[in-house]
């Protein structure tokens, strides 16, 4: 009589697997453990999605507005001119540079300037008065005036009361055009293409009609949307840009040479920025304890995080800047439902097989929420990613 063995003996005889028991060996020749569906509830060294809130670069685009606002008019002749006299410097050539605007070949002490014929070639309209007025400021009365879409309306004004004590310097403020001066503050109005905000500006101002340059150091503040942003333009802290000064050595700087750039070249601005993660992408096999050889997915869902830190921009050419972000370290965590929910995801479009689900499943359940662990060189690269990507380099540079 025959007798035969059962099936899976001799399926098992046939394989030649010789595994020691609780192992499995993959097509290397490699032998790992079974799975044990054990995960680490650290992620570390991910990819993240970042970048900054709409708001921040609002105000990052209202802010060189503003600067290049009132370097554009100050490289008018007869505004040079008007400055000279008001800030007593001493004299200057006309350099005969281009002007697309229009103005009163021979002004009075106020005027006004166009800029409607500057719209097809330079991207800028709108108007400008220009006003010496009896009490003593300079005002530059912006109407709708319009570099690229972004628009700024009210009164600057350029006074040498309380200035620093030297040739062409003078305080800048905004004001009422019609009863100016700094204790009647009227906000400036700047608009983006999806914000407008008021603004505030406390600062000072050196005008050089010879090097061809305008300074600015103060302090910007700014409402977007729902919250303030404060700017110091020429330090790190208001304590650094006192107003009755003379220029410090942060001080932003914007050429007259109006068609080089628009925005500052040199100097120092200060920012308060948040820096947004939106989406984490983490390979589930640096989770497990135990190494099971199976090249489990890539999890990818969405996260909700913000840092929030001061950026210091360092202008090093035009649109170009090196960046100081004192932000940290971080963490966050991620409920433990959202990553379970991927993982039945991933297993009901079978990328994850069907033999294995159960216990991926499980075992993340098993962890409890996860905690995402962000490095402050993952932070810092994070934010120069994120301004080198949203704040302003086409718009600085006119060519």
């Amino acid at each position: 009589m025959t007798r035969l063995l059962p099936l899976f003996l001799v399926m098992a005889a046939c394989s030649g697997d010789d595994s020691p028991p609780g192992t499995t060996t993959d097509d290397t020749g490699i032998t790992y453990p079974e799975p044990t569906y054990e995960y680490n509830g650290v992620i570390s060294g991910a990819d993240l999605v970042s970048g900054l809130t709409d708001d921040a670069i609002a105000a990052h685009q209202m802010s060189n507005l503003f600067l290049a606002s009132a370097a554009i008019v100050s490289a008018d002749e007869k505004v040079g001119d008007q400055l000279n006299i008001t800030g007593e410097g001493k004299g200057f050539e006309a350099t005969g540079d281009f002007e697309c605007w229009e103005r009163p070949q021979i002004p009075m002490w106020s005027f006004d300037i166009s800029y409607e014929a500057c719209t097809e070639n330079f991207g800028m309209n709108g108007g400008v008065g220009i006003e010496d007025h009896p009490s003593g400021p300079l005002l530059f009365n912006y109407n709708t005036f319009t570099v690229e879409s972004r628009i700024m309306g009210g009164t600057l004004a350029f006074d040498t009361r309380g200035a620093h004590d030297a040739p062409m310097h003078f305080v800048t403020y905004n004001t009422d055009r019609s009863s100016p001066g700094p204790d009647n503050r009227v906000q400036i109005g700047l608009e983006t293409e999806a914000y407008t905000s008021g603004a505030t500006w406390d600062g000072g101002t050196r005008v050089d009609l010879d090097a061809r340059t305008i300074d600015m150091w103060g302090v910007l503040t700014l409402r977007p949307d729902t919250r303030d942003f404060t700017i110091i333009h020429g330090g790190t802290d208001a304590a650094d840009v006192p107003v009755d000064a003379a220029a410090p050595a942060g001080a932003v700087r914007n050429s007259l040479i109006w068609q080089q750039c628009r925005c500052p070249t040199q100097g120092t601005s200060t920012y308060d920025l948040d820096i947004v993660y939106s989406e984490i992408s983490f390979d589930l096999d640096a989770l497990e304890q135990v190494d099971d050889g199976w090249d489990d997915p890539i999890v990818t869902v969405p996260v909700e995080h913000t840092v929030s830190a001061k950026a210091t921009l360092d202008y090093t050419g035009c649109g170009e800047y090196d960046l100081t972000f004192d932000g940290e370290a971080t963490s966050f965590t991620i409920p433990n439902d959202v990553i379970a929910a991927n993982l039945s995801y991933l297993c009901d479009i079978a990328i994850i097989p069907v033999d294995r689900c159960l216990g991926v499943v499980q075992g993340a359940r098993d962890v409890g929420d996860f905690t995402v662990e962000v490095s402050r060189e993952e932070v810092l690269a994070a934010a120069s990613v994120a301004v080198e990507s949203d704040f302003d380099k086409g718009w600085c540079q006119l060519y």
